[in-house]
């Protein structure tokens, strides 16, 4: 049910249809995530992530920006997606805990360079993701979850489906790309949260795990219909594995009439969001005392 409400949502979107602000919004998603790739440039792990991919010796389709030169769309996601979280600069949504630019824009970036497809085409699948990541977010409290996190799981999810909507699949296949998606994704502990200098590539395995899944999708591979809800009689979907109480209503809630990245949230600190009151706390302090 779920799956099928979602991939005809991702399937009838066209770009005419999104209205202007949704259409400027993505666009800042867009140039705010390029900003933090970018920004994670001098950065050792990053050239660490560039260089490894580069060795990998990959078809030449997509770029890894700022490093001057291609590889595979897939890898080039992957790359992409590291850098975009080692800042801690990422985009992100207050009630979903999820940061969607870094994963949806690494792979729908690489493979829309790759198809070469224009910008109308580009941004109405960038919506398509923000709309379905934000969602599955929803649908997985943080109270009631257990132990990941949540950016790989839902992006990885949505990036089948924003890649899925650029290589043209019908409702059908993209409702096996969700399926293919959630049987491949990341599911990333916690316990690499602080510290480990691993925890950004959660953004680019994702990333690299949506796109591999709508490919699969497309040669005409199947997964399960109902990927996050799950089938009777155990409903061992994703959103009922990883989380005591998910909210399942939430992953189609106004879908369609109301359009989530429009709450998405751009970071003026290189920082966690729940440590940004504190860092204006000290900087209004300072200020006032000289």
């Amino acid at each position: 049910m779920y799956s099928k409400k979602i991939a005809e949502f991702v399937t009838s979107l066209n770009y005419e249809d999104l209205p202007k602000e949704v259409i400027e919004k993505a666009k800042d998603c867009v140039r705010d995530h390029l900003g933090c790739v970018l920004g994670a440039y001098p950065i050792e792990e990053s050239k660490m992530v560039a260089e490894w991919v580069r060795d990998l010796g990959d078809r030449n389709e997509s770029t890894i920006f700022g490093w001057g030169y291609k590889t595979s769309c897939r890898n080039a996601a992957f790359a992409n997606g590291y850098f975009a979280e080692v800042l801690e600069t990422q985009d992100g949504t207050s009630y979903g805990n999820n940061h969607p630019a870094s994963v949806i824009l690494p792979a729908t970036l690489a493979v829309a360079e790759h198809l070469e497809k224009g910008g109308k085409e580009f941004l109405t699948a960038v919506v398509a993701g923000y709309e379905v990541t934000n969602r599955i977010s929803a649908s997985l409290p943080p109270a009631k979850s257990m132990g990941f996190v949540k950016t790989g799981i839902a992006g990885a999810l949505a990036a089948s489906l924003s890649v899925g909507k650029l290589l043209g699949l019908n409702s059908s296949q993209l409702v096996h790309a969700l399926g293919i998606a959630g049987f491949i994704l990341p599911i990333s502990s916690r316990e690499n949260m602080s510290g480990p200098t691993i925890k950004p590539v959660l953004g680019g395995q994702a990333a690299k795990a949506g796109i591999e899944a709508a490919l699969l999708a497309q040669k005409g591979f199947t997964g399960c219909e109902e990927i996050l809800m799950g089938t009777p009689p155990r409903y061992l979907g994703l959103c009922n594995i990883i989380c005591q109480e998910p909210v399942l209503d939430k992953l189609t809630e106004d879908l369609g009439q109301r359009f989530t990245i429009l709450d998405v949230y751009f970071k003026p600190y290189a920082a966690c969001r729940l440590a940004h009151s504190a860092i204006e706390a000290a900087l209004a302090l300072v200020t006032e005392n000289d």
